[in-house]
């Protein structure tokens, strides 16, 4: 009768529950099938695990001794989505939420000489990896720490080999917000007496070619007359507190208001002098005309006196 049928055994040792021809091992048919497997030493309500098959959403979790509900721990949808803490992994492959307090998101142990993450993407116009909205105040949102093994290796590589010739920046530091004034574009703290900066042009050497550093200002609109193009300050501290004072700078100023064809331009060269008093020593005007506000010593101490 109905009853019977409930459980059979099939002549291959397979076992069917609400199923009449099983095909494998253990095979239930029934609405949301559910398997409980419980710990019998386990302590209290953590001993009971849940395993639910629900039209397209397969799901692992736990249940309270009293076989209330307790957590959600898995999720995988009809799409092969997986959720972890995530009941609906609808928009991932891998959608993890719910990280614990002081539990990382995702840990690699890569034991192996080989890459501890690798992602294959096909994507032509989003970005392989993003990092969304942080709420980080006063940490790091990205922190690649120690490697004390380095000899000849590098803690970041970025390349490029492609022949294309667009105009595109292989890397980009973007401060979005004028009223972020404190904000340093990039900041690198170099410990040793080596190089912080060290450009290298592998295009063949020429006399219109080398290594090439530009600074440049670009508000979308054109450059006023006495605005600055760009700035290099020669700085030190002047305490034991990092308070850090500007002794030279050398910048660059329009001579004229800016247009097509129209690009007249000074250099001005200041030193600082008493406390932290900067003030214009040579300008090197655009038409080629040197402006000294000094006298002008020769090495074998011999002077010029401009002052007239």
């Amino acid at each position: 009768d109905a009853a019977e049928a409930d459980i059979i055994l099939a002549p291959d040792g397979n076992v069917g529950i609400g199923e009449t021809a099983p095909l494998y091992a253990l095979e239930i048919t029934k609405s949301a099938p559910a398997i409980v497997l419980e710990d019998s030493g386990g302590s209290s309500d953590n001993k009971r695990k849940i395993i639910i098959a629900d039209d397209d959403l397969f799901y692992l979790g736990q249940r309270n001794d009293d076989n209330t509900f307790k957590s959600w721990d898995m999720v995988i949808n009809g799409s092969g989505n997986v959720g972890i803490g995530d009941t609906d992994p609808s928009e991932a492959k891998l959608s993890i939420t719910g990280v614990a307090s002081g539990d990382v998101g995702i840990k690699i142990d890569q034991d192996q000489n080989n890459y501890g993450l690798l992602i294959d993407s096909e994507a032509t116009t989003e970005s392989v990896i993003f990092v969304s909205d942080s709420q980080m105040t006063t940490g790091t949102v990205m922190y690649i720490a120690d490697h004390d093994a380095l000899e000849t290796g590098k803690i970041a590589n970025f390349h490029s080999a492609s022949n294309d010739n667009s105009t595109r920046n292989l890397v980009e530091i973007t401060n979005g917000h004028v009223s972020a004034t404190g904000t340093t574009g990039l900041y690198i703290h170099q410990g040793s007496s080596g190089y912080a900066i060290d450009v290298r042009s592998k295009f063949t050497s020429a006399a219109d070619a080398g290594a090439k550093l530009r600074l440049h200002t670009d508000d979308t609109a054109a450059m006023a007359s006495g605005h600055r193009l760009g700035v290099l300050e020669f700085a030190g501290a002047e305490d034991g507190s990092n308070t850090i004072i500007t002794g030279a700078r050398i910048e660059a100023l329009t001579a004229e208001a800016w247009s097509d064809g129209n690009n007249d331009a000074d250099l001005l060269f200041y030193t600082t002098s008493g406390d932290a008093s900067q003030a214009e020593r040579m300008r090197i005007a655009s038409g080629g005309d040197v402006t000294f506000t000094g006298d002008l010593i020769m090495a074998d101490g011999k002077g010029i006196d401009f002052s007239a």
